[in-house]
């Protein structure tokens, strides 16, 4: 069973991320990215890292018309009943409209060789907070039994302050 205080912390940071950016086209979107093969996932946090930075150059969100603002994200990783990893993205760009996006995703993909092999984008549209807060933690919850020690299972971006992110006690004589 996964830790409790790291399941509620995370839970209370998904609804903070969408209380601050709404949800909604324009707001905030669900993006899924899927690794090629089964790969190692230091492999695909890699190639994460090589999407991201890339997302957040200036010439690049230029070109494709999307303001200086940077990407705002909330990951969940899960991992294949095969081996392999793909990721859960809550994501929030200032500007940003599907055929932005899209843009930026056909573009990254044609001058990398990184080990992202699709990434699919669609808009918070028709949820509600509550809907998309569930939905993103229901990845931190499944597959709990098997996932491995010392692997990171949620990132968030640098640039978005976290409402709960230190070690915290419970109250009502249950805290150490």
């Amino acid at each position: 069973m996964p830790d409790a205080k790291a399941m509620f912390r995370d839970a209370t940071n998904i609804g903070a991320f969408i209380k601050e950016f709404g949800y909604g086209e324009g707001h905030t979107f669900f993006m899924t990215t899927t690794f090629k093969d089964n790969i190692d996932k230091l492999v695909c946090a890699m190639a994460f890292n090589v999407f991201r930075t890339f997302l957040n150059k200036e010439s690049v969100r230029y070109a494709h018309g999307l303001t200086d603002a940077p990407f705002h994200y909330i990951a969940v990783w899960e991992q294949h009943k095969k081996g392999g990893w793909h990721l859960h993205i809550l994501g929030h760009i200032d500007g940003a409209t599907t055929s932005k996006l899209r843009a930026v995703i056909r573009h990254f993909l044609s001058v990398t060789s990184t080990a992202v092999g699709f990434i699919n984008v669609k808009w918070t549209y028709g949820h509600d907070a509550c809907g998309i807060k569930k939905y993103m933690t229901k990845y931190l919850f499944k597959d709990t039994g098997k996932r491995i020690k010392g692997v990171r299972y949620i990132n968030y971006s640098r640039n978005w302050m976290r409402q709960c992110c230190l070690p915290f006690s419970w109250f009502g004589g249950q805290a150490a």
